[in-house]
């Protein structure tokens, strides 16, 4: 019973032998490997501090010593590739590390004018303003403007001492003109020149077209009045002059009315303005509304005039007439019957078929 029992420990025993034996392996190669990679770290750190940071490193993939990789110090040029690995392996790739580079600007000087402020003066004396703008990416320095235009002068100015880029400033020019109108400027600024126009105005000249532009207006608005006026009167005189038709048609007392006055009042300004004598057609006008306000009362004063026996006489000639033809035909009439009665009285008896009687009859 022992040596059964003694032969089965033994094989339970062997199996837990093996893996003690295997464990304690694979903690050793672990840490070899663990001491490979500090020895690699260290060697690299003291290459790159050692070494100018433009130059290469490299090790070579088959070179060791004490179980770690020998580095090459040797620079070259770039690009920078990572050491191998430790284990040698040929498929491990390098990735190349890019150099970091500052873009370089080149430097540009440049500008721009962007206006002339202001764009009208006065003849004489005045001052513009030329605005400048930087357009580069340098300080630009002591910007002045030479000027010139037909009749026009600089006599002082105010450069601009220092433009930062993307800024703008002013170039202050004090200036003479002695000519009006659109005067083309021709402006030079270092090396560039730039065109400008500048309109100069005569004080004294715009002063009169002011006044002559007031009197003009006032002119066209004196003859709307006027046209106006000779409308309105001109409608009345009408109606006056209907209306003294009328009673003078119905026997009124028109002796002391004249409407010539007036007709002729209202010719005369018609034609004081189709003259333009505006003086006159106002004239005219006034003389027109007094005389047709004469009118007016001695139109409404009007009385018919007395009615003697020749008005009366006058107003019944057609009864007069008819009855006057009435009369003689009456008389024809009665003269006829007269005779026949006579000529019956004489022959003593009425024969109807006598020659006589047949003439009579006719």
């Amino acid at each position: 019973m022992a040596a059964p029992r003694a032969h089965k420990a033994g094989h339970q025993f062997f199996p837990i032998f093996a893996l003690s034996i295997l464990f304690v392996l694979a903690i050793q190669s672990a840490h070899a490997q663990e001491t490979n990679s500090t020895n690699v770290t260290s060697n690299s750190t003291l290459v790159n501090l050692t070494t100018p940071s433009n130059e290469t490193q490299t090790s070579p993939p088959n070179t060791t010593i004490n179980n770690t990789p020998a580095v090459n110090t040797t620079p070259t040029s770039p690009p920078i590739t990572q050491p191998r690995s430790p284990s040698g392996n040929s498929n491990d790739s390098e990735e190349p590390i890019a150099p970091v580079k500052t873009p370089v600007i080149p430097p540009v000087w440049s500008f721009e004018m962007a206006k002339v402020i202001p764009g009208d003066v006065k003849i004489g004396d005045s001052q513009i303003n030329i605005q400048i703008k930087n357009t580069g990416n340098q300080n630009l320095t002591n910007l002045n403007a030479v000027i010139t235009g037909d009749g026009v002068s600089v006599y002082t100015q105010e450069s601009i001492a220092r433009l930062s880029p993307t800024d703008s400033k002013y170039i202050l020019a004090w200036i003479n003109t002695k000519k009006s109108g659109k005067i083309p400027l021709s402006i030079r600024i270092q090396d560039k020149v730039f065109t400008a126009s500048l309109n100069v105005v005569d004080s004294e000249e715009t002063a009169q077209a002011k006044r002559d532009a007031e009197e003009l207006a006032a002119k066209r608005r004196k003859i709307r009045e006027i046209q106006s006026d000779i409308s309105n009167l001109s409608d009345i005189y009408e109606a006056f002059q209907k209306d003294y038709y009328i009673k003078e048609s119905k026997g009124y007392d028109m002796t002391s009315i004249n409407i010539n006055d007036a007709k002729s009042y209202l010719r005369n300004s018609q034609s004081a303005l189709a003259k333009d004598d505006l003086t006159d057609a106002s004239a005219n006008v006034v003389l027109l509304r007094a005389e047709l306000a004469d009118l007016r009362e001695k139109l409404v004063s009007a009385q018919p005039k007395p009615r003697t026996w020749k008005d009366i006489l006058k107003e019944n000639i057609p009864l007069l007439s008819g009855i006057f033809g009435i009369l003689v035909g009456g008389i024809a009439v009665y003269e006829k019957l007269k005779r026949k009665a006579e000529k019956v009285k004489a022959n003593g008896l009425f024969n109807k078929g006598t020659k006589e009687d047949k003439e009579d009859e006719d």
